[in-house]
């Protein structure tokens, strides 16, 4: 486990804070990814100063009483895979380490809403967006539109 939290990068993103997510788009990656609320209350803090153990009752509060540095890492991993850190992030945990942690929570009844999540939705280019499919151009007014 780590000490410090990691810096959160946040240059070339654009960040929309919803009630209980947040959404953000990363303009070089072309990628959006919407973080749930404790992702994205985790990566608030990740401004490589606060202490993970000064953050945890904060988080306690904000959150819910069930999150814990397992949670922590569990965030912190999936914001360095989806290069949401300014650098990357090296850990003793691997994958299985992950997995294994994830299934710990859940055996101990931790709801599936407290766990970190970022779901990744790769936007097309302009180019993709505007390519005609095989059927054809739809729409309002193109042929599989209401008017076509």
């Amino acid at each position: 486990m780590f000490e410090i939290m990691p810096k959160a990068r946040k240059q070339s993103l654009i960040i929309v804070t919803l009630h209980d997510e947040t959404l953000v788009y990363d303009s070089t990656r072309h990628q959006a990814m919407c973080l749930n609320r404790p992702v994205a209350a985790i990566w608030n803090y990740c401004d490589g100063e606060y202490r993970v153990s000064d953050l945890i009752p904060r988080l306690r509060k904000e959150v819910d009483d069930s999150i814990d540095e397992e949670i922590v890492e569990l965030a912190v991993h999936q914001l360095n895979q989806r290069n949401l850190l300014e650098e990357p992030w090296s850990s003793s945990t691997t994958k299985t380490d992950v997995d294994a942690i994830r299934r710990r929570l859940m055996k101990v009844g931790m709801a599936a809403a407290l766990l970190p999540l970022i779901t990744v939705v790769t936007a097309p280019t302009a180019a993709q967006a505007a390519t005609i499919g095989a059927t054809g151009p739809t729409g309002a007014t193109g042929p599989t539109g209401p008017t076509g």
